[in-house]
């Protein structure tokens, strides 16, 4: 390579200026990419022309009496033999076959799936599904039409429904729905289970 050229990349690097090459980028090497929109604005755009609350104000510092008109849902499974992936285990290295260390499962077994919903004053009656998956077509069958449509009544246009991010739940039908009875669902982060008070009575159970 000339040496004209050895220098003018070192001045370049020297600059900030770096070659574009085809390796991989982390996310750290990467600055923030935004157009004119703000963080507060996108976060207002509605989600599939549903009525779901998405302003992090009203998410985030609602009041106590708002809190109260607040419906929250959850589903779990339980079966007769338990699957819980949760049992973690001390051992050395080396040991990972051995028999003290290998925890025999049955994963052909019964179960049922139970969804409850509460709110700060009251709650409903505990839901069986069958053993066939809850479809978005069981699931406001079942749940919106038989259990929160009531409670959306008797509390009045300040209800709040919240439930979690299931394939059954977001769905153009639910979505649907939800708009077509005037029914408020508030937005749900992904990965953040720790938000239903639910969540925690199943964790326990399912242990």
């Amino acid at each position: 390579m000339p040496i004209g050229h050895v220098y003018e990349r070192k001045n370049r690097w020297n600059a900030g200026i770096f070659p574009i090459t085809n390796r991989s980028v982390s996310n750290s090497e990467c600055g923030p990419v935004c157009d004119l929109k703000t963080a507060s604005d996108v976060t207002r755009q509605p989600v599939s022309g549903s009525s779901r609350v998405t302003t992090p104000r009203q998410d985030l510092y609602l009041s106590v009496g708002a809190w109260a008109n607040v419906m929250f849902s959850d589903e779990s499974r339980f079966s007769l033999s338990s699957n819980s992936r949760r049992v973690t285990i001390w051992r050395e290295r080396g040991t990972w076959f051995e028999p003290r260390n290998i925890t025999e499962r049955h994963f052909i077994s019964r179960g049922v799936t139970v969804l409850s919903c509460i709110m700060m004053d009251g709650r409903t009656d505990l839901h069986f599904f069958d053993t066939r998956s809850v479809t978005a077509q069981r699931y406001r069958d079942e749940v919106l039409e038989l259990y929160v449509h009531l409670f959306r009544g008797a509390v009045g246009p300040d209800f709040i429904f919240m439930d979690d991010n299931a394939p059954c739940h977001r769905t153009v039908l639910i979505d649907d729905f939800l708009e077509m009875e005037n029914i408020q669902s508030m937005s749900w982060p992904a990965n953040s289970p720790d938000l239903d008070h639910i969540e925690h009575a199943w964790d326990m159970l399912g242990r």
